[in-house]
């Protein structure tokens, strides 16, 4: 899974919108637009969005590289209509 709040939205609310990483032959050509790539196979599923409680988290595990961290800002505005 990848949070997709913002540090400052996690800090504040008792949830965290997240997303989750699936193999990319897993997602319907339709859906494609609304995925990131992650390094492999994988892709963040912006289309499948999950508000988790924030103590399911123990420890952050990564980062997003910068440019995936963009492509997933354009995917979330998307997915919005933003």
């Amino acid at each position: 899974m990848v949070v997709v709040d913002s540090d400052a939205v996690v800090r504040l609310r008792p949830t965290v919108l997240c997303a989750l990483v699936r193999e990319l032959r897993d997602v319907p050509p339709s859906l494609e637009l609304l995925t990131v790539q992650l390094p492999g196979d994988y892709v963040i599923a912006i289309h499948e969005l999950a508000g988790l409680p924030k103590e399911c988290f123990v420890a952050r595990q990564a980062r997003l590289a910068e440019g995936s961290l963009e492509e997933l800002k354009i995917a979330l505005r998307a997915r919005f209509d933003l």
